[in-house]
């Protein structure tokens, strides 16, 4: 933000609607969190001032949402270590979506299904209807032109 002066409130939910974070009269705001299924998060900053504020803001998530200069220094890692700990993160992450996409498609690819089946009921009964129509419509006709030959 612009000025130590300004404060903002500070409010994070999750899919469900249920609060994560909730901060007042902030000035600096770094937070993290671990997510364990998908879905839209909402955050909601609330000017409490009169007057605007300008905010500097910058969402990470996944790997990049991770720091990885502290790992040496928490673990005594070699570099070579540090860059197995990020494949090893990107493998999970990787698998993460993976179940996800695979719950995904198993949820919608039922309701596709019956979807499908629904449109092929609707247009079966179309065309039942249709040749019903057109078969009366062929005998209404006959007789109207039966009726008219005979007079």
């Amino acid at each position: 933000m612009s000025d130590q002066n300004d404060s903002l409130n500070i409010i994070l939910r999750d899919p469900d609607n249920k609060k994560l974070v909730e901060k007042n009269n902030v000035h600096v705001f770094k937070d993290s969190f671990t997510t364990f299924g998908g879905g839209y998060y909402e955050i909601c900053m609330i000017n409490t001032l009169s007057q605007e504020v300008k905010v500097d803001f910058d969402c990470k998530h996944g790997i990049a949402a991770k720091d990885y200069s502290q790992v040496p220094k928490v673990k005594d890692l070699e570099p070579i270590e540090q860059d197995l700990q990020k494949l090893e993160d990107m493998s999970k992450e990787l698998y993460h979506l993976i179940m996800y996409s695979d719950s995904h498609e198993k949820t919608y690819g039922s309701l596709q299904d019956g979807v499908i089946m629904g449109i092929s009921w609707v247009s079966i009964i179309l065309i039942i209807i249709m040749l019903v129509v057109g078969g009366v419509e062929v005998v209404v006709g006959k007789k109207i032109v039966m009726s008219r030959k005979l007079k």
